[in-house]
């Protein structure tokens, strides 16, 4: 198992997509689906939610948009239901080994979920347990693994198993113990509606049956995950008065009151 060549397997697979008009349409129709709604979320012009995310630092965006590439690699596409991944190894597998093809195929095949972190080894690998019942806590490797991060606190996150381990991907939300509730409540008051899992079934290239529905139930969480963690950041920073200040600077600097 190798971490870096993984890394190099996902900038390979983003270069190519970069060649293709129709994925990079694909990418961006699911970018706005994470973060498309929030300036109406929270009431705001999109040049000043744009303004917003300059002032707020390239981090934010980029945690965000770490999550928002897994998710795109993971959706399927109408009419054939094909991922970028399916098309890229495809066209372009030849580039890939026994190493960087299976771990393009776990992330393919992965779903994110909500963890709680009982611990961690610093730079090694994270102890957590999924958030349901009966869970059993496990290690899950991650060269970033904090151990300054509070027990109790959770994350979203991506778990792939290569080589018999379990492995962290690289787009991780991490939530504060005392924000539990609010995203255990937020997460289940967005179970879709049987016509929600119809109209994304049907950009998925599938019908809805007993046998994907709690898969495609799960397909929709990452956009839940990222606003639960992005609009309480954002809400902050607007009531933040010094934070506003800046914003307004910015905006005016543009031509923009």
């Amino acid at each position: 198992m190798s971490l870096a060549d993984y890394q190099k397997a996902i900038e390979r697979l983003l270069t190519w997509v970069q060649r293709s008009p129709l994925w990079v349409e694909r990418w961006s129709a699911v970018t706005f689906r994470h973060i498309g709604g929030v300036p109406e979320i929270l009431l705001i012009s999109e040049d000043r939610y744009l303004a917003l995310l300059s002032v707020l630092g390239s981090e934010l965006m980029a945690t965000t948009e770490s999550v928002i590439v897994e998710d795109f690699f993971t959706h399927q596409f109408a009419p054939k239901g094909d991922t970028v991944i399916d098309a890229y190894l495809d066209k372009a597998g030849a580039k890939e080994n026994a190493v960087t093809r299976p771990f393009l195929l776990a992330l393919r095949n992965s779903d994110m979920r909500f963890y709680e972190i009982q611990g961690a080894e610093a730079g090694k690998h994270w102890l957590i347990r999924e958030k349901k019942e009966g869970a059993e806590p496990f290690p899950a490797i991650d060269p970033q693994a904090d151990a300054g991060i509070e027990p109790g606190s959770h994350m979203g996150a991506r778990m792939l198993t290569l080589d018999g381990q379990r492995v962290l991907a690289d787009g991780v939300y991490f939530y504060p113990p005392e924000d539990t509730d609010d995203i255990v409540a937020m997460l289940k008051a967005e179970q879709p509606t049987q016509g929600v899992l119809r109209t994304f079934a049907k950009t998925q290239g599938v019908t809805v049956d007993e046998t994907n529905r709690e898969r495609l139930t799960q397909r929709l969480m990452p956009t839940v995950f990222t606003q639960a963690w992005l609009l309480p950041i954002l809400e902050d920073a607007l009531a933040d008065e010094e934070l506003t200040e800046a914003l307004d600077a910015a905006l005016k600097e543009i031509g923009i009151e």
